[in-house]
């Protein structure tokens, strides 16, 4: 082997590369022997076992648990509709409805509905005359307030405020200001429950309620279709990411003027202020609890059976883009019809819920003031249930 010699003077032997690699690969790795003491093996081994029967529900016969003893059986409890979504729907409820349409975007925000919800819930509008069906009742007279000289100047002031453009407060105050004693603004914005649980919160321009000696009712909501619109129209903005994609702009504009109605009187968000009226105006108790389980719990205990709640009734007050006019809007809903949208996975078969639409001309005076007072008398004559009443009386103040 040859040397070199470095610069102190002492000969080194010449390594070649190659020796050297061969001599790291080929040298033997120090054996560690494991410190594991014969606990921690076991710890580790009945680790493994858990995990294994974790991945594997099925425990084997010789692996299964001695049984124990079993309680006394018991009635199994209702489902509970926080967890309809989680249960085989019957047939014909929502749920089922919702999954036999799975190829159709059913379960979104009310502003997004389409006639086809309204046509599965069982919803339909019905465009009613009004100032003829009036003319007909004899002895109908206008009321003090919309007799009045001054009261005519009220209202051709009122019709000159909601054609002009403004804001959408003021408008809701000078109606809130031309209705009758008892009817107060609670707000603007309304839950809509599904499931007993509220899944949405709808905005409109104005929530009203009927106050009376013993009780407070929702019995109407003021909508301005122009917002509506608006609104609608924002809520299916896209990223800054999809905007520079020109397909899936062009897509989501034409999602879009499909959601839009083609008659906007008969718009679905309309519907669903109504049933998220209609649904505070429902006992709480009966939240939840559909009406059928309530008389099987009575007749179980030997009890009578509870009077059947009465169908309730609310109204809307809706303003166009473009007529010079108001639409007002009346629906019943029953008992069932409440019931399946609380108990969602459960089949309750209800009656057509119709929704009444009549036109209130702004011009001339005379005619508004007929209608306004027909609209009038129609909000108090909203009445709540005896059992309504009740309940209303034993919330806490």
């Amino acid at each position: 082997m040859s040397q070199n010699r470095d610069h102190s003077g002492l000969h080194l032997p010449l390594i070649k590369p190659s020796t050297m690699i061969s001599s790291v690969l080929t040298r033997p790795r120090p054996i560690v022997k494991s410190k594991r003491s014969a606990d921690e093996h076991k710890l580790h081994r009945s680790q493994l076992k858990c995990a294994h029967i974790a991945s594997n529900p099925t425990t084997p016969p010789s692996q299964s648990p001695s049984p124990s003893p079993s309680p006394s059986p018991s009635p199994s409890p209702s489902p509970s509709p926080h967890l309809a979504t989680t249960q085989l729907p019957e047939r014909n409820s929502i749920n089922h409805v919702i999954r036999s349409h799975s190829r159709d975007r059913l379960y979104v925000h009310p502003l997004q509905w389409t006639s086809q919800h309204l046509h599965l819930l069982g919803c339909r509008f019905i465009d009613k005359s009004l100032l003829p069906r009036m003319r007909q009742r004899p002895g109908r007279h206008l009321s003090d307030k919309a007799a009045d000289p001054s009261a005519q100047t009220a209202l051709r002031h009122l019709a000159d405020d909601l054609l002009c453009p403004g804001l959408t407060e003021f408008k809701t105050s000078m109606i809130q200001t031309f209705l009758m004693d008892g009817i107060t603004h609670q707000g603007s914005d309304l839950p809509f429950r599904f499931g007993s649980h509220p899944v949405a919160n709808l905005s409109t321009d104005g929530v009203f309620a009927l106050s009376t000696a013993d009780s407070t009712a929702y019995v109407m909501a003021y909508l301005d279709l122009k917002t509506v619109k608006s609104r609608r129209n924002t809520s299916g903005k896209l990223s800054r990411v999809n905007r520079l994609n020109p397909p899936v702009t062009r897509l989501r504009q034409k999602i879009q003027r499909r959601l839009h109605p083609s008659n906007e009187v008969e718009d679905p968000y309309i519907a669903a202020v109504l049933i998220a009226l209609v649904q505070q105006r429902r006992p709480r108790d009966l939240e939840g609890v559909a009406w059928q389980s309530r008389i099987l719990a009575a007749s179980q205990n030997n009890e009578g059976s509870p009077d059947p709640p009465k169908w309730l009734k609310v109204c809307l007050l809706a303003r166009p883009t473009g007529p010079r006019c108001l639409y007002f809007y009346t629906a019943q809903f029953s008992p069932a019809f409440l019931d399946k949208l609380e108990m969602p996975s459960r089949y309750y078969p209800s009656s057509e819920v119709i929704i009444s639409v009549c036109r209130i001309p702004l011009l001339p005076t005379s005619k508004m003031a007929l209608a306004i007072n027909y609209m009038v008398s129609i909000i108090h004559s909203v009445e709540m249930s005896k059992e309504a009443r009740h309940v209303e009386n034993a919330r806490p103040t």
